[in-house]
C-alpha cells in the first residue's frame, strides 16, 4: 500500500516592528497580522519552499511621509508601502520577501470613511504589501485586476468583506509618474 507523500508544513513569518505608539492593542494587531500572513500564503500553492519571511514596520504618518519621500518621491503620507527583497530563490533557510511599512493616521483615516472597521483594513493593506512582495503589481489594468481578484480571495478567507465592492478599480500610474 503506498500513501500520498504528506504535503510540507509551509510557514511565513513576520517580523513586526511597532514603531509608532499609536498602534494599541498590540497583542490583537500581532495576531491579525499573523493570521493574514497565513491566508496569503495558503492562496499560494505555488509557494514551495518552507519558510519565508517579511519584515513589517507599523508607523505612523510622518514615517510613511518620509519613506514616500525617500523612495518614491512623492512627499506625502501614504496607507502602505512595500520593499521586495529581491532576493533569489536559491539557497535553504527562510526566503526573505522584503519589507513593508504601514502609517496609523491613514489606516484610520481610510477606514473611516470607507465604512470599514481598522482591523479589516489593515488585514486588507498587509494582503495588499504582500502580494507587491510576492511579484504583484497593479501598474495596468490587467495586473490590478488579477491582484484585486487574489486580494478580495484572501480576504474572504479570513471572514473580512470585499473592500472593493463600493469602488471602481483604478490602476496606480508608475512610480516615475
Amino acid at each position: 500500500m503506498t500513501t500520498a507523500p504528506a504535503q510540507r508544513k509551509r510557514h511565513l513569518t513576520l517580523d513586526l516592528v511597532y514603531a509608532s505608539p499609536l498602534w494599541t492593542g498590540r497583542r490583537e494587531t500581532t495576531a491579525l497580522l499573523r493570521q493574514t500572513a497565513d491566508a496569503v500564503l495558503a492562496a499560494h500553492p505555488d509557494m514551495t519552499r518552507s519558510r519565508y519571511q517579511a519584515s513589517v514596520m507599523l508607523g505612523d504618518d510622518a514615517e510613511l511621509r518620509r519613506l514616500n519621500a525617500q523612495f518614491r518621491n512623492k512627499d506625502k503620507a501614504t496607507n502602505v508601502l512595500s520593499f521586495p527583497s529581491g532576493q533569489p530563490e536559491e539557497g535553504h533557510g527562510p526566503l526573505f520577501l522584503g519589507d513593508i511599512a504601514i502609517g496609523f493616521e491613514t489606516v484610520v483615516m481610510e477606514a473611516g470613511r470607507d465604512g470599514k472597521t481598522v482591523p479589516n483594513h489593515l488585514a486588507h493593506l498587509l494582503v495588499h504589501g504582500l502580494l507587491h512582495l510576492i511579484g504583484y503589481d497593479h501598474l495596468v489594468p490587467e495586473e490590478a485586476e488579477e491582484m484585486e481578484a487574489l486580494e478580495v480571495e484572501i480576504l474572504a478567507m479570513l471572514g473580512i468583506p470585499d473592500p472593493y465592492s463600493e469602488f471602481e478599480l483604478v490602476p496606480h500610474p508608475p512610480i516615475d509618474a
